[in-house]
């Protein structure tokens, strides 16, 4: 069975292999199903398919959610499925959305599935979810226009099985005239998450945002993320930072 996606269909719904023909020779019919509210939102999805040596993908317009996509797909045990808003991002040839180092997560609206395949009929119902935490900063300091900031981290997109990707992931947020920055990171897999703050050409102080979140009681497992409020408070000697309703303080030294 796929994980709480798939279920076998009637056999009178496909044709399948008879009795005298090898099971190992006959394909898989899937069938997709498209029709759940949650993608109305989407222009279009991108479906990737990945099987041992076996890959396929394909698009289906939100004028067709309605009408199920039936594909075939080499006999396996299981079968990794990725599908996502294709007008936020895209799949690489592997199934994978990568995020290049230098810029942020796209606003991924995505399914994964990992489907058993050895059956010969399946279907799945694809249901988008936010794969993605939106962050809004605000920014205070004496002198907001003579810093700069970086967030870095250690996810840098999803695998074909809809994993956080291990990879360096790098980006830094642009402030308006009122100092607010949004910005979007991918799914994190612990606390890894770092805020660097460069005052003028000088070094850069790094304050552990992945822990502060996960301290605030952020909830990384959700199928939807939530997006996240912070305010950063910067003074010469201390930081302030607040996460939602979670804050904390920091003193440091200034190096003259």
């Amino acid at each position: 069975m796929c994980s709480r996606l798939c279920a076998v269909l009637p056999l009178f719904l496909l044709a399948g292999c008879s009795v005298l023909e090898d099971r190992d020779q006959c394909p898989c019919h899937l069938v997709f199903d498209f029709s759940d509210e949650a993608n109305c939102c989407a222009d279009s999805i991108s479906v990737a398919l990945q099987a041992g040596a076996y890959s396929s993908s394909f698009v289906v317009g939100s004028a067709d959610y309605g009408i199920p996509v039936k594909v075939d797909v080499p006999s396996r045990n299981e079968l990794n499925v990725n599908a996502l808003d294709a007008s936020t991002a895209v799949l690489d040839r592997d199934g994978r959305l990568t995020i290049s180092e230098g810029e942020q997560c796209p606003q991924a609206y995505m399914f994964t599935s990992r489907c058993d395949i050895s059956a010969e009929n399946a279907v799945i119902y694809v249901k988008l979810h936010k794969n993605y935490c939106g962050i809004s900063v605000s920014f205070s300091s004496p002198s907001p226009d003579l810093y700069d900031m970086v967030v870095s981290g250690n996810v840098c997109g999803y695998s074909n099985d809809g994993m956080p990707l291990p990879g360096r992931f790098s980006y830094s947020p642009s402030f308006d005239e009122s100092s607010m920055s949004f910005f979007c990171i991918p799914r994190q897999i612990d606390g890894s998450l770092k805020l660097g703050i460069r005052y003028g050409e000088g070094p850069v102080r790094y304050f552990a945002l992945g822990n502060y979140i996960l301290e605030s009681g952020y909830d990384w497992s959700k199928e939807d993320l939530d997006d996240i409020v912070v305010s950063i408070d910067y003074a010469a000697t201390e930081i302030r930072i607040t996460v939602d309703d979670w804050s904390m303080e920091e003193e440091y030294d200034v190096v003259i």
